[in-house]
Order: structure tokens, then sequence, then C-alpha cells
């Protein structure tokens, strides 16, 4: 199965330039985790949900 389709909600289109992000993110690669929550389960309130609790340090898996 293909993990940028299962997914696709959560890829990124665009990354703003000089941002902390954007040293790291590229436009298609896809979250497929916040912190410990697999985004496959969450809906996009969730996902900002999960990101809003994640205080001062975020992890992202990516899929790229």
């Amino acid at each position: 199965m293909d993990s940028k389709a299962e997914h696709s909600a959560f890829e990124m289109f665009q990354i703003t330039g000089g941002s902390v992000a954007a040293s790291q993110l590229q436009p298609g690669d896809v979250i497929v985790s916040i912190a410990d929550a697999e985004t496959a389960s969450l809906t996009h309130a969730q996902a900002m949900q999960v990101i809003k609790d994640s205080g001062n340090t975020l992890r992202l898996g990516i899929s790229r």
C-alpha cells in the first residue's frame, strides 16, 4: 500500500521560506506521525490539537 495515498490529508504542499520547517521539510513530504500519534487515525482537528499540546518540541514522522 502506498503510504502517501493513505495519508494524503497530511501532505505538505508549501513550506514557509526561512522557517524552522524549511530546513527539514519539502513539498510532497507526508506527515505519518505527530509526537507518538499515527496520523492515519487522526482528523485534521485532532492533528492540530496534538501539535498545540506538544509544547516547545514537536516530533514528526515523515514519509518522503
